[in-house]
């Protein structure tokens, strides 16, 4: 198979592509998330790049959908995230109560009385419904490896991190905690960082949605989906609210492990490929989803 060396200026990438295929596929297998809104079909003209042959010639104006490789080149891409803004504030606020999906709570456990074999997992879960009311508490078996040596170590003094009825990790001592939210728009993704303990946004981050390389639009890409899967787009997403979690992280100061929830809102068909799921049962009638929650 005859292979291609293209170098992108701007990123400094250095990429081993295949005769033959188009520059706008060899950007989306180096990981460059090009804009192609009408999904390579040569209609928009986003996905225009400059290129030229290494260390000589002009510098050539190309649309990458178009345009096949044949032979080494250097290009030059278009920075699409450069002006862009996330909308992190509205114009009212509606006053609501709300209750955090994550509780972190102090506990003191009871000790284990000589003669008695009462589980430290049984004694965890008193603990529990006696500060935070009675549920049906569940927690992963790892982290009950670690309860009987963080009980002894602190005398069954510790703090733990809820949602709901299950325990998300244990400690010796206080310390924030946070929730992290998305919202996976078709154009773009808005990010942010909360406090767990009174729902302060601590970070706020976006950027393009990058699925916008298989299509401008929920249709195109769902078209695309439908012919060569929905794997990609959901990859792509994956990587991008990662990304944008690890900078969320790096602009509170706050370590990634103490992410305890995160929430991720789209519309149906962002749903469905942020899940990987084909959106297939919404380009037919009678358009129902495959799943609504």
């Amino acid at each position: 198979m005859e292979m291609v060396q293209i170098y992108f200026v701007r990123e400094n990438v250095r990429f081993a592509a295949q005769a033959g295929q188009t520059l706008l596929e060899a950007q989306v297998a180096a990981g460059l998330r090009p804009d192609a809104p009408c999904g390579g079909q040569g209609t928009c003209g986003k996905c225009l790049a400059e290129i030229r042959r290494p260390g000589r010639g002009v510098w050539e104006t190309v649309k990458a959908c178009q345009t096949p490789l044949r032979e080494d080149l250097e290009v030059r891409t278009i920075d699409r995230n450069r002006d862009m803004r996330v909308l992190s504030e509205g114009a009212a606020a509606v006053e609501a109560g709300c209750s955090p999906w994550v509780e972190c709570v102090a506990l003191q456990v009871a000790p284990c009385q000589t003669g008695e074999s009462v589980a430290d997992w049984t004694r965890l879960r008193s603990a529990l419904d006696a500060s935070l009311g009675k549920r049906e508490w569940t927690m992963d078996v790892p982290l009950m490896a670690k309860l009987g040596g963080l009980l002894r170590k602190t005398g069954g003094k510790i703090v733990a991190a809820v949602a709901g009825t299950q325990v998300l990790d244990l400690w010796e001592s206080e310390r924030t905690c946070y929730m992290a939210a998305f919202d996976v728009g078709t154009t773009s993704i808005a990010g942010y960082l909360i406090k767990a303990d009174d729902l302060t946004v601590s970070a706020k981050a976006g950027m393009l949605n990058p699925q916008a390389q298989y299509g401008a639009d929920v249709i195109q890409r769902a078209n695309y989906a439908l012919e060569h899967g929905a794997s990609a787009l959901a990859d792509c997403v994956h990587q991008a609210v990662d990304s944008l979690l690890g900078e969320l992280c790096s602009r509170a100061g706050a370590a990634r492990e103490m992410v305890l929830a995160v929430s991720v809102v789209g519309n149906t068909c962002m749903h469905h490929l942020f899940l990987g799921i084909s959106p297939d049962s919404l380009a037919f009638a009678p358009y129902n989803p495959t799943v609504s929650n």
